[in-house]
């Protein structure tokens, strides 16, 4: 608590509240002090943060949440939040770097990783397995907590390992044991500083390190951090995610029989002492509360805010049994690419010859060109001046509709984002009720998600299926919900055809009903998807094979369209 000096009295100006001083301090504002929202909104931001870390992450839930059946799911334990809420920010650091320790693990295969390293170990023991077990999680927890140190993750990781550190070591056996030394090789490996692994184990490295930890820690310790060089700056050098997978299995196995001579007598852990008949059980503990069914249910009510249009696309598609479900997306990540400024200036110059163009007349201006309807007020105010200013108008709302699926992935989607930000930026100048929308694929349902909003341009991780029918449909059915002052012309931008839900005709009928341009433009299409799209779009589908060639050609197709619709 601060007080104020010098004034009459004491003045409090801010408190000190315990639990509140951890990092996501600085950027979580959207909480509530109802349990099943604080936790609903809590599981939103952490799905919005691993959507920067890239594919594969799968969902994430509370433990006894609904699980998708076709993914692993993130199941985070409940109680290590629950007590107070808002959430204090000290627990919300620790089940971020949770989070990403478990989105890193399966973007990286973890594993097939530990699959490898088994099939090259073979056969052993069951004390043997034990131990062996143990070395691969912790080697592999080293490796993804050095991913996130990559960037500011990495505090919320640190957060994380500190904590699990505290909560294992509370039931460590006296030394020498395998859990202890691997949890030690944990706590100096993966530190931020990237520079502990390389010194001896002592007191410097660890504060509570003692001479017998030392005496017994210090060899096995030296072999172990000998991988840690290789495993932090070459292993994701490795271009695929197989390739980074094989490094770290025969990186592991490289110092396995060393490591197994040396601990080969240790007791592994209390359990395994146990097994054994030697040592004390663990201190029993009261399992913790399970969220009830009534908060559960509110929790996914809370999360399922996201507009569900699949009624509305079946009723389109006429009862099509290939017809999927397609929601809204709220999940958007800033667009980092930059703005092709010679792409943008040229679509601009291409796009203003296809556009009507009127005049804009300032009058009783102080400077600018003599209005000889004012010339009667130059000896009284001066204002006899005006400007004529020319306006570029289209006579179409052009909606941008971009296929974001799994297909995109890689140089295809940087090059989409390069195309859509340069076409936004453009038609922004001439028609500023111009939309953009993006269509992917996760868990057998179909989002769609504005990138355009108040101005701005966002993006969307590509990942799924490419279900271009219902992504279609679902767009024209909320530009109807929108009053606009003209005609919408959607361009659909892909590099396929339509792989999954209904047949795209219904799409195609229902934009002709509607009375709205529908244009499909192929960005770098294979020749097996250009038939496909042929056939798929008839004479509404145009390739471009050269990024030069676009301003030319999306300008004809905005003029052709008007002259269509």
């Amino acid at each position: 608590m601060e007080q104020e000096k010098g004034a009459p009295g004491t003045v409090i100006t801010s408190f000190y509240i315990p639990g509140e001083e951890g990092i996501s301090e600085y950027w979580r504002r959207h909480k509530s002090t109802v349990a099943s929202l604080e936790l609903a909104r809590l599981l939103a931001a952490l799905r919005k943060l691993t959507g920067y870390l890239g594919m594969n992450v799968g969902s994430i839930i509370w433990e006894g949440m609904k699980s998708p059946e076709e993914t692993s799911a993130i199941i985070l334990d409940p109680s290590q939040v629950r007590g107070k809420y808002p959430v204090p920010a000290s627990k919300t650091d620790y089940v971020v770097g949770v989070t990403v320790r478990e989105a890193y693990r399966r973007i990286e295969w973890s594993e097939k990783a530990e699959q490898l390293a088994g099939e090259q170990a073979g056969k052993l023991e069951a004390p043997q397995r034990h131990k062996f077990q143990q070395y691969l999680e912790i080697a592999e927890r080293i490796y993804l907590d050095t991913l996130a140190n990559r960037s500011v993750l990495g505090l919320y990781a640190e957060v994380a390992r500190g904590n699990d550190f505290n909560r294992a070591q509370k039931h460590f056996l006296p030394p020498p044991s395998v859990e202890e030394l691997l949890h030690l090789w944990w706590l100096l490996a993966a530190d931020r500083c990237g520079c502990k692994y390389q010194e001896g184990f002592s007191v410097k490295t660890w504060e509570q390190a003692t001479a017998e930890q030392a005496a017994l820690y210090g060899e096995p310790l030296r072999l172990l951090n000998s991988i840690i060089g290789r495993l932090l700056n070459e292993c994701p050098s490795r271009r695929s995610v197989l390739e980074r997978c094989h490094y770290r299995s025969e990186l592991y196995m490289e110092i396995w029989p060393s490591f197994l001579d040396i601990v080969k007598f240790w007791p592994a852990d209390r359990q395994a002492a146990l097994m054994e008949g030697e040592g004390e059980p663990y201190p029993y503990r009261e399992p913790a509360a399970r969220i009830s069914a009534a908060t559960l249910r509110a929790i996914e009510a809370a999360l399922a805010e996201s507009q569900d249009l699949t009624a509305e696309v079946k009723r389109v598609c006429e009862g099509d049994e290939g017809t999927v479900t397609i929601k809204t997306g709220k999940i958007i990540l800033p667009l980092e690419e930059k703005l092709d400024r010679q792409l943008y200036l040229h679509l601009k110059a291409g796009l203003r010859q296809r556009c009507r163009q009127r005049n804009v007349i300032s009058r009783g201006l102080k400077s600018g060109k003599i209005d000889p309807r004012r010339l009667y007020r130059a000896p009284l105010t001066g204002e006899v001046f005006l400007y004529k200013k020319a306006v570029y108008e289209m006579d179409h709302d052009i909606v941008l509709l971009i296929d974001a699926s799994g297909s995109m992935v890689g140089p295809k989607w940087k090059n989409a984002q390069r195309v859509f930000y340069a076409l936004y930026e453009a038609l922004q100048e001439l028609n500023r009720d111009t939309s953009v929308f993006a269509y992917n694929e996760a868990f057998d349902i179909c989002y769609l998600t504005e990138l355009s909003r108040k101005g701005r341009l966002y993006t969307v991780v590509p990942r799924g299926k490419t279900a271009s029918g219902e992504a279609i449909i679902a767009t024209v059915l909320m530009l109807k919900q929108r009053e606009r002052r003209r005609r919408p012309l959607l361009i659909h931008i892909t590099d396929g055809a339509s792989n999954w839900g209904s047949e795209v005709r219904h799409a195609i009928e229902y934009c002709r009903k509607a009375h709205m341009g529908l244009i499909t433009l192929g960005l770098g299409c294979s020749k097996e998807s250009r038939s496909e799209l042929k056939r798929e779009y008839g004479d509404q589908v145009r390739f471009i094979d050269d990024i030069k060639t676009l301003p030319r050609k999306f300008a004809e197709l905005v003029a052709r369209g008007t002259r269509l619709y």
